[in-house]
């Protein structure tokens, strides 16, 4: 099932950072076993965190009507005076994090299993 990267979250999210990070098996194991599979990004700073890191995004709270959530970017510079940017926003920092580095990585629409959008 196709679904915008700004609407992922949950197992469909995990599945889609594990494809992104280049981890199929870890994919696949979310897939086959997803309550007993620790891989949690989008909640876990001991996994997000070093993808957040590694890739350079930035993270910036926002308080929007009396609610906060985040938003995260990831600027590139391509090397003629213009950076490329995804950003993407989340009710926690990690997920906003997730979504962008997925969004920059896949782009804005996942085809995300069937199994894992039925027990999202």
């Amino acid at each position: 099932m196709k679904i915008r990267t700004d609407n992922l979250e949950g197992k469909p999210l995990r599945w889609a950072v594990a494809m992104a990070c280049g981890r199929p098996g870890t994919a696949q194991m979310l897939i086959l076993l997803p309550d007993t599979c620790a891989y949690k990004p989008d909640e876990d700073w001991a996994c997000g965190g070093p993808i957040i890191e590694r890739e350079g995004i930035t993270l910036l709270a926002r308080d929007i009507d009396n609610k906060q959530d985040y938003w995260a970017t990831l600027e590139r510079y391509n090397g003629e005076n213009t950076d490329e940017r995804t950003g993407y926003d989340g009710p926690t920092a990690l997920i906003a994090a997730m979504r962008t580095f997925v969004g920059e990585k896949l782009g804005g629409y996942i085809n995300i299993p069937n199994k894992l959008v039925k027990t999202a």
